[in-house]
C-alpha cells in the first residue's frame, strides 16, 4: 500500500489526495505541516526511509507532496505523481487513450505548474502566510532559493508582484472560460488529471481573487462540479484546520512549488 505523505488538502497535495479517492486506491495517508517545516525536520533526522534519496534530497517541492510507493520509492511533483498513480492503477483510468488528449491534458499540467502555481502561491502567501512567517528563523530552512522564498514571503510581496500574480490569473481564466465553454471539463466531458492539477491551483483563488471571479461563469460551474464530486470531499476531509483553502508555504522557486 502506498504512503502519502501530504499537507491540508489544498495545491498539490490536494490534487494527490483527490486522485487517489477518484481512483479508489487504498494508501496510508501522513499528515506533515509543510508551513512549520516538519518536512525538512523529518527528513534532517533521517526520520523517513526515503529521507537520502535525491529525488527527495533535492527536490525544489519539499513543501509538496511525497508518495512512497510499495517498492520503497519516494515520488515527488505532484502531477508526475498522478502519472504514476494513473499508470500504476489501470482503475478509473484519469486520461482517455488517444494520444492528442493525453498532450492536451499535459500542456494544462505544464502550464498550470509554471505560470498558475507561483500566482496562486503570491496570493496564497499574501493574504495568509506572511503575517505566521513574522518570527520563523528563515536561516535554518536548507537552500538559499528556499530561505529567498520563504524571507520575500516574510516581509509581503511588492505591489508589483501581486500585479503579476493576478495578470496570470486573469489569463488562465481567459484559457479555462474558452476550454469550458466547450465542455464539463478542461479535456472533453469527463474529469481527468488536467482538472486535479487545475483543481489544487484554483481551491484558494475565489477568496484570494474574487473579483477576477466575478466574470467566470464557466470556471465558477466547473469549480462547484469539482468540489462536489466524492473524492474531492473525501480528500477535503483530510483537513485539520477549518480552511484547508487558507493553507500555504512559500516554495523554493516562484516557478515551482507544490
Amino acid at each position: 500500500m502506498p504512503t502519502l505523505y501530504h499537507w491540508e488538502p489544498n495545491a498539490g497535495s490536494l490534487e494527490v489526495l483527490a486522485a487517489l479517492h477518484e481512483k479508489n486506491i487504498p494508501f496510508e495517508s501522513r499528515y506533515v505541516d509543510f508551513l512549520a517545516g516538519e518536512m525538512w525536520r523529518k527528513l534532517s533526522s533521517q526520520e523517513m526511509a526515503f529521507a537520502a534519496e535525491m529525488e527527495v534530497v533535492s527536490n525544489l517541492e519539499i513543501e509538496g507532496p511525497v508518495l512512497a510507493t510499495e517498492s520503497g520509492a519516494a515520488l515527488t511533483d505532484s502531477y508526475f505523481i498522478n502519472l504514476y498513480l494513473d499508470d500504476a492503477f489501470a482503475q478509473t483510468p484519469l486520461r482517455p487513450a488517444d494520444a492528442e488528449s493525453q498532450w492536451r491534458i499535459n500542456v494544462w499540467a505544464r502550464w498550470i505548474g509554471e505560470e498558475l502555481y507561483p500566482a496562486t502561491n503570491t496570493l496564497g502567501c499574501a493574504k495568509y502566510a506572511t503575517a505566521k512567517l513574522k518570527d520563523k528563523a528563515i536561516e535554518t530552512l536548507p537552500g538559499q532559493e528556499r530561505q529567498d522564498a520563504w524571507r520575500t514571503a516574510q516581509r509581503g510581496y511588492a505591489i508589483d508582484e501581486i500585479a503579476e500574480a493576478r495578470r496570470k490569473i486573469a489569463v488562465m481564466l481567459r484559457r479555462t472560460e474558452d476550454a469550458l465553454a466547450k465542455g464539463a471539463y478542461l479535456v472533453g466531458e469527463s474529469v481527468s488529471l488536467a482538472d486535479f492539477t487545475l483543481l489544487g491551483a484554483s481551491l484558494s483563488l475565489p477568496k484570494t481573487a474574487p473579483d477576477q471571479f466575478e466574470g467566470a461563469p464557466y470556471t465558477n460551474a466547473w469549480l462547484a462540479r469539482m468540489r462536489e464530486r466524492p473524492s474531492v470531499q473525501a480528500a477535503l476531509r483530510y483537513a485539520r484546520s477549518n480552511a484547508p483553502d487558507e493553507s500555504f508555504a512559500p516554495g523554493a522557486e516562484r516557478s515551482r512549488w507544490g
